[in-house]
């Protein structure tokens, strides 16, 4: 079993948050210039998906297996 974390954002908040820094970056750094560092920035837009994917599948995951388990407590 995998030690679990206890600190938990929401999704909305992991994928907003990258978007934030990259706008940040995109204006005080880069004077307004939106377009990307490609394919740095590539990279890190599919690391971040794909980290938010697999934690909400951890997360269903999980709720599924304590679900399960609480069921099989209370019968």
């Amino acid at each position: 079993m995998l030690p679990r974390l206890r600190v938990r954002i929401p999704l909305w908040a992991a994928l907003t948050i990258p978007v934030a820094a990259y706008a940040t970056r995109s204006l005080l750094l880069r004077g307004g210039d939106f377009s990307p560092d490609l394919p740095q920035d590539a990279i890190v837009g599919a690391l971040v998906v794909a980290a938010v994917v697999l934690v909400g599948v951890a997360r269903r995951t999980t709720r599924d297996d304590e679900a399960t388990e609480d069921a099989h407590r209370d019968a």
